[in-house]
């Protein structure tokens, strides 16, 4: 840490991006809402019966996804500070997330017996009206520290004409809106590579699906999701 960030840090306590309390440490969370995020984290996927950690599951045509945990309710310390990675540009938080994306990326990759070097790392740019609105893009912020720690590298393969937040529209407005707003932006960035699609939040897979599709299209050999959390049906 620079003397600069030392003396910020004196002036202005970095806080809790759950609850507020000051943290007094490195990470974004108190020692009592990294605990309770780390309980949810292991919380069983109600589609296949597994912990986050295993959980394959996303839309029927994703061929591979993976979850660092579950977005359940706003009650739960996991979707209160994924609402503030999307709303405040806090470095702490993206941080925190990155490594542990990085790390189930590392894992992956082992496990499945390929390379680093076949993969590039990229993201599903935020819609037009987000940016206006927050001025910051938060998946393009997780994936390049994503790429960071994971040594692999980042392009800016996709782009966005216009596009609504997904948050405010039925499971097929939200395809509808990805597929009129996402374009290839830097095809040669992923011909002949395995993209990572990182991403903070997969609710009907729409977005990852309509990315994978213009991926492909431009020539990658193979698409993994990796997105910090997944929606839990409330309903369930």
């Amino acid at each position: 840490m620079s003397i600069f960030s030392k003396i910020a840090d004196m002036l202005f306590p970095p806080r809790c991006a759950s609850c507020g309390e000051v943290t007094g440490g490195e990470l974004p969370l108190c020692g009592d809402c990294f605990e309770k995020y780390s309980r949810e984290s292991r919380r069983i996927c109600t589609d296949c019966g597994k912990p986050a950690s295993g959980c394959t599951c996303g839309g029927r045509e994703i061929k591979t996804v993976f979850y660092l945990g579950y977005y359940p309710d706003s009650k739960r310390v996991t979707e209160k500070i994924i609402y503030v990675l999307k709303r405040e540009k806090n470095g702490r938080l993206v941080d925190f997330f990155a490594r542990d994306v990085a790390a189930k990326i590392m894992y992956y990759i082992n496990t499945v017996g390929d390379e680093a070097e076949d993969y590039v790392v990229t993201f599903p740019p935020r819609s037009e009206e987000g940016l206006n609105k927050y001025g910051f893009d938060h998946a393009e912020l997780l994936a390049s520290r994503v790429a960071h720690y994971t040594g692999i590298p980042f392009c800016r393969a996709l782009k966005r004409i216009g596009g609504m937040e997904q948050k405010k529209l039925s499971e097929l407005g939200r395809a509808e809106n990805a597929r009129a707003s996402l374009r290839i932006k830097n095809g040669e960035a992923v011909k002949c590579k395995k993209v990572l699609l990182v991403d903070d939040v997969m609710t009907t897979g729409a977005t990852a699906n309509i990315a994978s599709e213009l991926l492909y299209s431009a020539g990658a050999l193979d698409v993994v999701p990796a997105v910090i959390a997944k929606t839990v049906s409330k309903k369930r």
